[in-house]
């Protein structure tokens, strides 16, 4: 007599429509799609379903039911706008069944889609003692129609001036004015260049 070994081939795997989404997708959902192969499909099977970050991609449950008789289902994931300028990020969705091998996952990359800062001031000779003045912090390169949400900006500021740390801009704004701080050292070094950055 010989034994053999007979391979569970069930598997699970998950898709989605794309692989590179923006932040600022309109409407922000897209679809996933999850398929199990070489089963029995009679019964339904529930599937766990997780995000990485799911402050940039969500699934609203986190557990989908294949129905009996289907051997596919398709599921929303949202997109979220953070209102942050942090660059593109990948996120990592994870699909995992009882019974149907290792976990999958696909990876998306969510595209950041905050505007240019710029910085201005309508004084850019001050005198040391003048307290303050104002300056101006302006998204740019973004339509009308894309300013419904409001954006946190970081400042920092180079010797001899203080800023706030952050300045918010309001929805349906494109800029801000803020107040920026003199600081006087009382010394004759003559004149002294500083900047604002924002972030």
């Amino acid at each position: 007599s010989d034994t053999v070994i007979v391979t569970d081939k069930e598997s699970l795997a998950l898709t989605i429509e794309v692989s590179s989404v923006s932040e600022a997708l309109l409407p922000s959902t897209i679809t996933g799609t999850l398929t199990r192969r070489n089963t029995d499909i009679s019964l339904p099977h529930s599937v766990l379903i997780s995000s990485n970050n799911p402050g940039r991609l969500s699934v609203a449950s986190a557990t989908l039911i294949i129905p009996a008789g289907q051997s596919t289902i398709e599921f929303p994931i949202t997109v979220h706008d953070n209102s942050i300028v942090d660059g593109d990020e990948i996120v990592t969705l994870t699909a995992t069944a009882p019974g149907y091998g290792d976990p999958v996952t696909v990876d998306v990359t969510v595209l950041d889609y905050e505007p240019v800062l710029v910085v201005s001031t309508l004084t850019p000779t001050v005198a040391e003692n003048a307290g303050t003045f104002a300056a101006k912090i302006s998204r740019q390169g973004i339509e009308a129609a894309d300013l419904s949400n409001s954006l946190i900006v970081n400042l920092t500021a180079g010797p001899g001036l203080t800023v706030p740390a952050t300045v918010t801009i309001p929805s349906g704004l494109t800029e801000m004015t803020f107040s920026v701080g003199i600081i006087d050292n009382k010394l004759l070094d003559g004149n002294r260049s500083s900047s604002i950055t924002a972030s």
